[in-house]
């Protein structure tokens, strides 16, 4: 939705016809998928011209979206009795477009807001002025569905006072009937006070208050003076209103300020929570590509290990058979040497026994050195 496209039309008091239609085609025509998008759309409706709510909320994309029209109004601020004729226009754009529960649900809650507490609050009653025209007898209802006797009585009361200061035949005639129909009693004498003769007895002179201008003859000196006297007033009252003015733009300004640093800092938040959130599924993807790798590691280890237990054993076998055949061969070539010397170790030593023994240890240096077996001095 483009917002900003809309501070043209929410930044001036009065819109003229062009500008009230194009205000409404815009709103119409846009997207409020969020919370946030209808809460803001909320705030806009309430600072427009309440024509452009009326149009708004009677056109048939809003009328025909199903719960569209129910977030709106649910997120309304019915707490500020000046936009008391937005609400109830919005009320009578409701009915008129078909969504009796919505509009019923929005003067509920106003009613529930602002009453009894707020009841003598002239904006309430002056807030129907312009919702006169919007609404007629439909507006009103003849059934108040799912309200409390409570509530009712409220919004009885909220009528009549209404009537009464507002002084309007129809608007008065309307909530006649809406009395009539909730089995209330209610005497409209706002006809027969403007037919109503005077009476001679209320007719004496009275004394002229500050700032009245009395309906008798006065001399023109005080007559200018009253008149200055109520110039300077509602000038003062001017002054005292246009610096309230003021205040509330300025309050208007901060909170729009404040409202794009939040969102600003909202994409910031979104910006990073994106950004953690891939590395997140990076790291994760990484973690899951090591305990892979772990994994081979770990299989090719085992299989390495058997491997290697397998050559260990073929070693201990082969190692073993050369063992035995060294035994063998050593066995075979000294049997008769050893046979040579047993024959003479007990003969009575002389030269030629020394020449045999001489012999039969050459034999055996010589098979040893044979069979890879070397001593210390051996060349």
């Amino acid at each position: 939705m483009d917002w900003e496209g809309l501070e043209g039309f929410t930044s001036k008091k009065e819109l003229s016809a062009t500008a009230i239609k194009e205000a409404a085609e815009l709103l119409v025509q846009g997207e409020y998928p969020t919370d946030d998008d209808i809460a803001q759309l909320s705030q806009v409706l309430l600072k427009l011209d309440p024509e452009v709510l009326y149009l708004f909320f009677t056109s048939d994309s809003v009328a025909g979206a199903e719960g569209l029209a129910e977030k709106i109004v649910g997120s309304f601020d019915v707490e500020n009795p000046a936009k008391a004729g937005h609400i109830y226009i919005a009320a009578a754009a409701l009915e008129r477009a078909g969504r009796r529960p919505e509009a019923s649900a929005l003067l509920r809650r106003f009613v529930q807001t602002n009453l009894p507490k707020k009841a003598e609050n002239k904006l309430l009653y002056k807030g129907f002025r312009r919702a006169i025209k919007y609404g007629g007898d439909s507006f009103l209802f003849s059934r108040l569905e799912g309200w409390g006797d409570r509530e009712v009585n409220l919004y009885t009361i909220l009528l009549t006072k209404s009537a009464e200061h507002l002084n309007d035949p129809v608007f008065a005639e309307a909530v006649t009937l809406f009395c009539q129909n909730n089995g209330k009693n209610f005497v409209w004498h706002g006809k027969e006070q403007a037919g109503k003769q005077p009476n001679p007895a209320e007719s004496k002179p009275k004394t002229a208050k500050s700032g009245d201008i009395p309906s008798e003859a006065l001399d023109p000196g005080e007559i200018l003076k009253l008149l200055e006297k109520r110039v300077a007033s509602i000038q003062a009252e001017n002054l005292s209103k246009g610096k309230e003015i003021e205040n509330l733009r300025a309050e208007s300004l901060a909170l729009k300020g404040a409202n794009m640093n939040l969102t600003s800092e909202a994409e910031t938040l979104k910006a990073q929570n994106q950004f953690l959130t891939e590395k997140s599924d990076d790291l994760e993807s990484k973690v899951n590509a090591l305990s892979k790798e772990l994994a081979e590691e770990r299989r090719a280890l085992e299989q390495n290990r058997a491997k290697l237990s397998n050559v260990e054993s073929a070693f201990g076998q082969a190692g073993q058979t050369e063992i035995d055949a060294l035994k063998g061969n050593l066995r075979k070539r000294l049997e008769p040497e050893y046979r040579k010397y047993t024959e003479i170790r007990d003969k009575t030593p002389d030269l030629m026994y020394y020449e045999i023994l001489m012999a039969v240890l050459e034999d055996v240096f010589r098979a040893l050195k044979k069979n890879g077996i070397t001593l210390s001095g051996d060349v």
